[in-house]
C-alpha cells in the first residue's frame, strides 16, 4: 500500500494527467501515481480537486478526506464499491440486540484501557533510570487500569442497552481519569495540559491529540467500510445523526498505541517545542508535518499484539480487526480486542 497524501496550501489543486495525480500550487507542481497514495486528505481553505482525479481515486478504492485547517473532520468520499454483502449489514443490525453486541462492546473497552495501561508500563521502563519517581507514579498507574479491565471482562449483561453502554463507559471512564493524569506527568515542561479536550480545544497537547484522532480515522472508516459494515451502527457508542459509531468503536483499540505515544515522543523528544504547534487558530507548517509524519511512521510499524502469530504492520491490524468483527456477527469466531505489549 501507498503514503497518506496531505494537500492543505491555500490555492492548491489536485488534477489528473493518465494514472498520475497532479498537485499544483502557487510555486510548484507534483506528480505521483495514483497506485502509490493510499488515502488523499484535503485540509485546510482554498482546496480543490477535480472530478477526473476523483474518478481516478474512486475506482482505484482510495479514499478522499476533507478537513478544516484544525483537523476536524467535515466530510469523506469513499468507492462504491466495498466486499461486503447484505447479510454481513443484516447481521450488524441483529447483533446489536443479542450477545454478539456487548461482547463487541466489551471488547472494544478492553482494548482501550489495556493499551493505556501497556503504553505507561512501556515509558516506565523507559524512565526508570531518569525518574524513578515518575516511573512509580506510571507502574502504580497502569496496575489501577489492569484492575478496571478485569472489571470489564467479568461484566455480564443480557444485551446492549442504556444501562450496559452507561457502566461500561463508567468504568472506561475511571480508567481514563488514571491515564490523561498519568499522560499529563509525562510531558516535558511547558506544554499545558488542562485534561482531555475534545472540540474547541485551545491547548497544545489537546489539539495534537484532536487531529491523530481525525487522522486515525482516516484510517479505521475505509477498514469498516470495505469490509461491508455499516459504519453508523456501533455497539459502545451510541447512535446520533452523523456520528460514525462503529469507527469510534474500533479507533478505541487503537488511540493510545497510535496517537498519543506519537503525541508524547514528538514533545518529549523536543521535535516540537511549546508555541510551534498553533498559529492563529491554525496548525504550524511545521506542527503538521512533525505530527502527520509521527503518525505515518507509527501505522508503518510492524507490531506483535497480543495472542497474535502474525506481526502486521499496524495500519495492517486496523484492517484486520474490521474483518474480525465481521467474524464475529458472522458467528465464525469470537472478536478479541488488539491489545499490545511491548
Amino acid at each position: 500500500m501507498g503514503k497518506t497524501l496531505v494537500v492543505r496550501e491555500f490555492g492548491s489543486f489536485v488534477g489528473k494527467k493518465g494514472a498520475r495525480l497532479v498537485i499544483r500550487g502557487k510555486d510548484r507542481r507534483n506528480e505521483l501515481p495514483a497506485e502509490e497514495v493510499e488515502c488523499l486528505i484535503l485540509a485546510g481553505r482554498g482546496v480543490s480537486i477535480s472530478t477526473d482525479a476523483l474518478q481516478l481515486l474512486m475506482k482505484r478504492g482510495i479514499p478522499v478526506f476533507f478537513s478544516d485547517g484544525m483537523g476536524n473532520p467535515l466530510g469523506a468520499v469513499l468507492s462504491a464499491f466495498s466486499t461486503g454483502s447484505a447479510s454481513t449489514r443484516r447481521e450488524q443490525y441483529l447483533s446489536l440486540m443479542d450477545e454478539r453486541g456487548i461482547e463487541l462492546a466489551k471488547s472494544f473497552v478492553m482494548g482501550k484501557v489495556l493499551n493505556q495501561a501497556y503504553l505507561m508500563l512501556r515509558f516506565a521502563r523507559s524512565r526508570r533510570r531518569t525518574n524513578k519517581e515518575l516511573a512509580d507514579q506510571l507502574e502504580s498507574g497502569a496496575s489501577l487500569i489492569k484492575g478496571l479491565a478485569e472489571s470489564i471482562s467479568s461484566f455480564r449483561s443480557n444485551g446492549l442497552n442504556f444501562s450496559s453502554r452507561a457502566e461500561l463507559m463508567a468504568l472506561e471512564s475511571r480508567a481514563a481519569t488514571i491515564y490523561w493524569e498519568m499522560f499529563s506527568a509525562l510531558l516535558p515542561k511547558g506544554f499545558e495540559f488542562p485534561g482531555r479536550v475534545t472540540r474547541g480545544a485551545e491547548d497544545e497537547v489537546n489539539s495534537m491529540l484532536n487531529l491523530g484522532y481525525w487522522y486515525l480515522r482516516t484510517r479505521v472508516l475505509p477498514a469498516i467500510y470495505f469490509a461491508g459494515l455499516d459504519p453508523y451502527a456501533g455497539y459502545l457508542h451510541v447512535d446520533r445523526a452523523g456520528r460514525p459509531s462503529l469507527v469510534l468503536d474500533l479507533m478505541e483499540e487503537f488511540r493510545p498505541q497510535v496517537v498519543d505515544r506519537a503525541v508524547i515522543s514528538l514533545v518529549s523528544k523536543r521535535v516540537l517545542k511549546p508555541g510551534e504547534v498553533l498559529s492563529d487558530e491554525e496548525f504550524s507548517d511545521k506542527a503538521i508535518r512533525a505530527i502527520l509524519g509521527a503518525l505515518e511512521e507509527r501505522l508503518e510499524a510492524k507490531c506483535f499484539p497480543l495472542g497474535w502469530r502474525q506481526r502486521p504492520r499496524l495500519k495492517t491490524a486496523i484492517r484486520l480487526q474490521a474483518r474480525r468483527i465481521v467474524s464475529h456477527i458472522l458467528r465464525r469466531e469470537k472478536y478479541r480486542p488488539f491489545i499490545l505489549r511491548e
